[in-house]
């Protein structure tokens, strides 16, 4: 069976993955390798991201540790931590770090190079900034609007984290598309959002 799965993989690689529905299908068949072979704890972000494909909003612990990392985010902001002349601690510098990759899927794309290494499948070109790009642009519009949860657990600024592929005018900047991450504010009200251009 795992055998058929890679299979499956590299023709559905060689194909494309310039459509949700390729990108979807690819992910579901890492998921059953990931899950059959025991090794979602050694791919944790890897199959978060495959979760969150499948799923119209996530709310196990991988979503909560991302809606934390906003919470925190929106906490130093709104106690003026980014303020000129301020600074934070080391625990909220490395904070910020994660925060970053997350904005930037940064993990997704180390776990799922890695793991189709693993499986042989070092033909597929998850370092190329193009073919990059091509597989987030359709994976951002799967988890569009499928939103990360992490309610009832005594956060006091960020309880939900929602993403969305915005549209672009190739007139106002040079990207292949933006995602918007955005999150109300529990304290203020006000709807906040981060854009990340790639």
């Amino acid at each position: 069976m795992e055998e058929d799965i890679v299979r499956k993989l590299r023709d559905a690689f060689a194909k494309g993955v310039e459509s949700e529905e390729r990108v979807v299908y690819v992910l579901v068949e890492i998921r059953k390798l990931l899950e059959k072979r025991h090794e979602a704890e050694s791919y944790p972000a890897l199959k978060f991201y495959c979760d969150w494909a499948v799923h119209p909003w996530l709310d196990a612990a991988g979503a909560a540790r991302i809606v934390k990392r906003f919470d925190r985010f929106e906490e130093l902001s709104h106690t003026g931590a980014f303020e000129p002349g301020q600074r934070v601690s080391a625990e909220d510098s490395r904070l910020l770090e994660d925060f970053r990759h997350t904005l930037e899927l940064t993990k997704f794309q180390q776990q799922l190079s890695s793991y189709l290494g693993q499986l042989g499948l070092d033909e597929i070109p998850t370092e190329n900034w193009e073919w990059w790009l091509m597989f987030l642009r359709q994976y951002a519009s799967v988890i569009q609007d499928c939103p990360l949860l992490c309610e009832n657990s005594g956060l006091c600024f960020v309880d939900k984290v929602v993403a969305r592929v915005m549209k672009v005018k190739q007139s106002e900047i040079e990207c292949a598309f933006v995602v918007e991450w955005s999150w109300l504010s529990k304290q203020t009200g006000d709807v906040k959002a981060y854009c990340m251009y790639f």
